[in-house]
């Protein structure tokens, strides 16, 4: 009786979508540490360059840093110490931490639907695997 033959490449695709819904976690961390920072764009720069914004996962993830501290400009959200239009430094943190809210909470939501995506293909691929050995 012989052994089947490796199914070649879906162990590494089975591995990857596993550490593409491991690693997918800190990016609301992220969001939180660097809108909360006294300057944001420092922030940014200093994650571009460590060890983990040097990866192509960390390029992709200041990429969408960049675009939600964007989004924070546009909609006038104050960052750091500016208190923009606010009478306050705490009605401007108060502000802040709604912007935050919002955009961690659209996130989490990503993160689990994209989660969700990753086990259906990854108990697919299981599924053929028994099929194809069968």
């Amino acid at each position: 009786m012989q052994a089947p033959a490796p199914l070649l490449g879906y162990d590494l695709l089975v591995k990857n979508i596993i550490s593409a819904i491991w690693n997918r976690r800190s990016l609301s961390d992220l969001v939180r540490e660097m809108l909360d920072s006294l300057d944001p764009d420092l922030w940014l720069s200093e994650y571009r360059q460590s060890e983990d914004g040097r990866t192509r996962t960390g390029r992709a993830m200041a990429a969408s840093l960049e675009r939600i501290l964007a989004k924070a400009r546009k909609e006038g959200v104050p960052l750091g110490v500016d208190t923009g239009i606010r009478y306050s430094l705490e009605e401007a943190y108060i502000d802040r931490q709604r912007f935050i809210a919002r955009i961690c909470g659209r996130l989490e939501m990503e993160k689990t639907a994209s989660g969700l995506a990753g086990l259906a293909l990854l108990c697919l691929v299981l599924i053929l695997c028994a099929v194809v050995s069968s």
